[in-house]
């Protein structure tokens, strides 16, 4: 019978959950008590049914023996970061334990099945750092001449950061003879998984060469890359005919690895390693020579759009010229004409010696009155380029004037400056992203127990791997004040990312592709989604840049910034009022599949007016990780511990569950890490 959650194997193994079983054992996960720390434990049954045959007693305990061996062998003097860790074997009459690395992200068997269940498939670098991870743990075998034998989605399992490690070594062939698991199965045969088998491992007994290992890592890499598994296809099948957007070396090297002949295949791990990180670095070379070529394309681009601009605006400055020329010149013909009209006042008579001085230079006095009773007026008419000349003003004969009144000049009144609030915005210069006002509030912060058990509840409907420490993150719910600033209101878009690179200030993402598209990132027609496989240094950076360029302070986020951006202050859930959740207010679940444009659930929008603080892609935040820093948070702006390893990230994504899109989440990333589910938005100290 499996042991039930909570029950303590060996005084020091508190039981978490069942992760699988067999026919003589299983395998849990369990708390480390003297280390508090989670492993995962294979236990095998000295009662089970069979094991007192002479055909099973003996291999399953020399299996749990074998790596128990072989573990302390490869971990000795460091850890191999490739293999799955083995830390201790305890065996008594009653049972056998081996204690193991618990490996929190699951394995590639899960990744290809819910890619399946999506009908997707994983983006082809991704694939080829993943095999090539694989490759590096199996040279550390081969260069002990120790032949894995079962390297498959089953056994590659992943870290918290997604890196990947090869475990199981209980069919492993060590140097000197064949592993006793080998008694399983007929004795003429080497023991493995049909599917991934290299000919010469499904066909006789003789001793593996490490080639073996690299074509079952073919066929895994061939399954990842296509959905389809390499054993059912016709014999010299090529992963491209299944996948049209495969590149070419990708699909020559795979053919290499499931070659039939042993001798044509790259020899062992170390030389596989090679040849992945040599074909993964030339489609990055590729993909950043493209995206340099249409840097420079949209340079020459935006250079003769410049050019063409300029020649207009200096066509409309002539023509603006010629117009008040011509209104000048109307002016003044008509300022003749009026002057012409205007008789001499009659204390002008000429005497008798000729002509009077008034009548000599009346029309220059006349002018002099007609410019003064303009003034006077308040400017009855103005010259305008553009406008129609108005109808010329008629003075009458002189009557002489009072002197004027002169008011005292106008003191200009100050402009009145708006007060800031939710609801006022900033258009960011650099960039012209709309930034969003957030004031000064004190808010809660976190979550308390009680949601947290919720959260873990809802997370086990959809997700059997669900963890409750993924959630402790969020603990204790405690009391945060911030001073006012501003934030993106969506994440930060292709195109605009796209500024930064072409102006020298950013580097390109990492992949121009995303989950389903091949062409994602300068592409046009995604020019508005968000830009992804961007580190967090890549994000910071970008933030750094629109502040220097717009002569503000921009940066990402601090997480409590991001927080109360999202859920604002009366707690909650979610972005919106109310606690429910479904495809009508986020991109999440896998409900879309992939990205998608920014802002395009406006009904799921945050108190702050924020797009897309739930799901979509996940958003890095300023802070460095630690899952007890709620419990030691400063009250007033705090801005995460002082240092770390992983970075905050926020939001959920496309893909993440209804319980990891909450406004609480905690997820966390190393700082180099970039995927096709994480993004970010930038905040402005106010």
């Amino acid at each position: 019978m499996p042991y039930d959650p909570g029950y303590l194997l060996l005084d020091k193994y508190r039981i978490e959950k069942l992760l699988g079983q067999g026919a003589f054992g299983e395998v849990y996960l369990v708390t480390h008590l003297q280390l508090n720390v989670l492993r995962v434990v294979k236990v095998l049954r000295r009662d089970a049914p069979g094991m007192d045959s002479d055909i099973y007693y003996g291999p399953p305990q020399a299996r749990f023996k074998l790596e128990a061996q072989l573990g302390a062998r490869l971990n000795s003097p460091h850890p191999n970061p490739r293999l799955l860790q083995i830390f201790n074997l305890h065996a008594d009459e009653r049972l056998s334990v081996l204690e193991m690395e618990y490996a929190a992200g699951g394995s590639l068997a899960q990744r290809i099945e819910k890619n399946r269940a999506g009908n997707q498939l994983m983006p082809v670098d991704e694939a080829l750092r993943i095999a090539a991870e694989v490759a590096e743990g199996l040279a550390a075998l081969h260069k002990l001449d120790i032949v894995h034998r079962d390297v498959k989605p089953a056994n590659i399992l992943f870290d918290e950061e997604g890196h990947a490690h090869l475990g199981d070594l209980g069919l492993a062939q060590v140097p000197g003879g064949d592993s006793r698991r080998s008694q399983l199965s007929t004795p003429a045969l080497h023991p493995g998984t049909a599917a991934y088998m290299s000919p010469e491992q499904a066909n006789s007994g003789a001793y593996l060469a490490s080639a073996a290992d690299i074509y079952s890592l073919g066929a895994t890499l061939f399954e990842v890359l296509t959905g389809r598994i390499y054993s059912g296809q016709r014999p010299g099948t090529r992963a491209a005919s299944l996948r049209s957007d495969l590149p070419a070396p990708v699909d020559e090297l795979l053919a290499k690895m499931l070659s039939e002949s042993a001798r044509e295949r790259p020899w062992d791990g170390a030389e596989a390693a090679t040849l992945l990180k040599a074909v993964l670095a030339d489609l990055a070379g590729a993909t950043r020579r493209i995206a340099t070529e249409q840097a420079q394309e949209q340079a020459r681009e935006l250079a003769r759009l410049q050019a063409v601009r300029k020649a207009q605006s200096e066509a409309r400055a002539r023509e603006q010229a010629r117009l008040e020329a011509e209104d000048r010149a109307r002016w003044q013909a008509e300022h003749k004409k009026m002057v012409k009209k205007i008789p001499p006042p009659a204390w002008s008579v000429p005497s008798q010696a000729g002509q009077g001085v008034l009548e000599r230079y009346w029309p220059g006095i006349a002018l002099a009155v007609t410019i003064v009773l303009i003034m006077l007026a308040g400017g009855l008419f103005a010259l305008r380029p553009s406008a129609a000349f108005p109808t010329p003003l008629v003075v009458l004969a002189a009557t002489p004037l009072p002197s004027p009144t002169v008011a005292p000049a106008a003191t200009p009144l100050p402009s009145p400056t708006p007060k800031l609030d939710i609801g006022s915005t900033w258009l960011r210069p650099a960039d012209w992203m709309t930034m969003l006002y957030v004031p000064g509030e004190t808010f809660t912060m976190g979550s308390d127990s009680a949601s947290v058990d919720q959260a873990f509840a809802e997370c086990q409907k959809t997700d059997s791997n669900c963890d409750k420490s993924w959630f402790t993150a969020e603990e204790p719910a405690h009391s945060v004040t911030l001073s006012a600033y501003w934030i993106d209101q969506t994440d930060v878009t292709n195109a605009e990312y796209a500024k930064c690179v072409a102006a020298g200030g950013c580097t390109e993402p990492s992949s121009k592709s995303s989950y389903t598209r091949s062409s994602y990132y300068g592409n046009s027609q995604f020019d508005n989604y968000p830009v992804i496989y961007v580190n967090w240094a890549q994000a910071k950076t970008y933030c750094e840049w629109v502040g220097q360029v717009s002569n503000v302070t921009v940066g990402l986020p601090s997480e409590a910034q991001w927080e109360l951006a999202a859920r604002g202050t009366n707690g909650r859930t979610y972005p919106w009022a109310g606690s429910n959740i479904d495809k009508t207010y986020a991109n999440y679940g896998g409900n879309v599949g992939d990205t998608t444009a920014v802002c395009s659930y406006p009904q799921g929008n945050s108190p702050s007016g924020a797009c897309d603080m739930a799901g979509n892609v996940w958003q890095w935040v300023a802070d460095w990780y630690d899952r007890t820093y709620y419990g030691q948070s400063p009250v007033n702006n705090p801005t995460g511990p002082v240092n770390g390893t992983r970075r905050v990230l926020r939001s959920g994504s496309w893909i993440s569950n209804n319980s990891a899109v909450r406004s609480v989440f905690r997820n966390y990333g190393g700082s180099s890490d970039t995927d096709y589910g994480s993004g970010f938005r930038c905040a402005r100290s106010q």
